[in-house]
């Protein structure tokens, strides 16, 4: 899958220069990989990294914040990624023995609830921002495609 994200992104064609998706170097109109701060996990070797990225178009970008769009299949991949970074900080505090209602509450409170309702995304923030109107309906716009969080990664 890496290997046909990255001859996709190719204007050649091919999957071995990938220097014109650098932050710096992606422009209006162009596809680039995004993801989002949740995405940050240890490797096995304990660093930080960001193992999964999302295939978006930039169409704005907004007081330094990248605003990109992305088809229903990677705003679907997005809403998976979400569920399985919540998974794995659940677990993470299950074994650190903290269990039930708590664990629930920790998650909420660290990451965002995002799910479908028919083609719109739901990104429920309350917990986090502890604001109960901190829910966001994300439609798509008249072409199909997603602004996942616009205005919300960097």
């Amino acid at each position: 899958m890496a290997r046909q994200c990255r001859i996709v992104l190719h204007p050649a064609g091919n999957d071995r220069d990938l220097r014109h998706l650098r932050p710096d170097r992606v422009r209006l109109g162009v596809p680039g990989v995004f993801a989002g701060d949740w995405a940050w996990a240890p490797n096995a070797a304990g660093e930080l990294r960001i193992p999964v990225g999302f295939v978006g178009t930039l169409v704005e970008v907004w007081n330094g914040w990248a605003v990109l769009t992305c088809t229903r299949d990677v705003a679907e991949a997005i809403v998976a990624e979400q569920q399985a970074a919540r998974d794995r900080y659940r677990r993470q505090l299950v074994a650190q023995g903290v269990t039930g209602a708590d664990a629930d509450r920790m998650v909420d409170e660290s990451l965002a609830r995002l799910r479908f309702d028919g083609k719109v995304i739901v990104a429920d923030e309350s917990a986090v921002r502890d604001d109960p109107d901190a829910v966001a309906r994300i439609a798509p716009d008249a072409d199909g495609r997603y602004a996942v969080m616009g205005r919300a990664w960097m």
